[in-house]
């Protein structure tokens, strides 16, 4: 029971007593009252999460899961493409989690689920990514997938066709060289 609460609210000590015991609920207009007083927002004093922040958090705990190598991580993954089957980060974290969990087993039905994810989310790239994480990166991913499943000749493809500022070249011509080009067709890369 907090008098200085009541004071400042304009309200009986008695009903800021039943509010913390949960015998009653304050109205809306004084829950905003209430909100203004301690500088925050009337979602917050209910407990509401945005949804972005829901997201956020989802894909946190994909990558959560990718770092300490838990497995349980993939079917994470499904539930929560289930609930956010749009979203560019939730279904890029899908792709890492099936990606890394794909390469350590070398499990081709995952790596080809990491492929079919980061393929979606390469459509969807907001345009406001970062560079870093947008479609060059996603592209990289998928030739590496696409070479993990015995696909050279589409990894290749893949990073000849978004090869903006050289990028790919290094990896261009290694991926040439395994294909068993010459010296000189590996060099053009």
């Amino acid at each position: 029971n907090d008098p200085a609460l009541a004071d400042a609210l304009g309200v009986t000590a008695g009903a800021v007593y039943k509010w913390e015991a949960g015998l009653s609920s304050p109205e809306l207009e004084m829950l905003m009252r209430i909100a203004d007083l301690f500088d925050t927002s009337v979602d917050t004093l209910l407990g509401y999460e945005i949804a972005e922040n829901r997201r956020r958090s989802v894909m946190n705990q994909i990558y959560g899961y990718i770092m300490s190598k838990d497995y349980a991580g993939l079917e994470f993954a499904e539930k929560a493409l289930t609930k956010y089957p749009n979203d560019f980060n939730v279904i890029k974290a899908a792709g890492k989690a099936y990606l890394t969990f794909g390469m350590e087993d070398r499990n081709n039905a995952w790596m080809r689920r990491a492929i079919e994810l980061l393929e979606k989310a390469s459509r969807i790239v907001p345009h406001d990514i970062d560079p870093r994480y947008g479609k060059l990166s996603i592209i990289g991913d998928l030739a590496l997938m696409n070479f993990l499943v015995n696909d050279r000749d589409k990894a290749l493809e893949m990073m000849k066709k978004h090869n903006e500022a050289g990028v790919f070249n290094s990896r261009i011509g290694w991926l040439t060289a395994l294909n068993g080009e010459t010296d000189k067709e590996c060099l053009e890369q």
